[in-house]
């Protein structure tokens, strides 16, 4: 991700690297794959693969979907309306 922008949007340096930590790994479960050719489908797989396989927290399933959403919020020019039907972990 860009730093500019990020601080454009004013994420703390934190963050940043929290949303990155959930990136990689998603890129990675999801091999030869652009983010811009993805969508919730992949994000659901994802999450239910960090539930099932890395039996994760919900708190930190909606951390990872909070970084998706922004990896597809961020992209300039990209309009991803399945977004707001993704669903949190309880």
């Amino acid at each position: 991700m860009p730093k500019l922008l990020n601080r454009a949007r004013h994420y703390s340096a934190c963050t940043e690297e929290a949303y990155l930590a959930w990136i990689r790994p998603f890129l990675r479960f999801h091999p030869k794959r652009h983010p811009a050719h993805m969508g919730a489908a992949e994000v659901s797989a994802f999450r239910s693969h960090l539930a099932t396989e890395r039996d994760v927290a919900a708190s930190t399933q909606n951390q990872a979907c909070a970084a998706l959403l922004f990896l597809h919020k961020g992209a300039p020019g990209q309009e991803w309306p399945w977004l707001d039907g993704v669903v949190r972990a309880a």
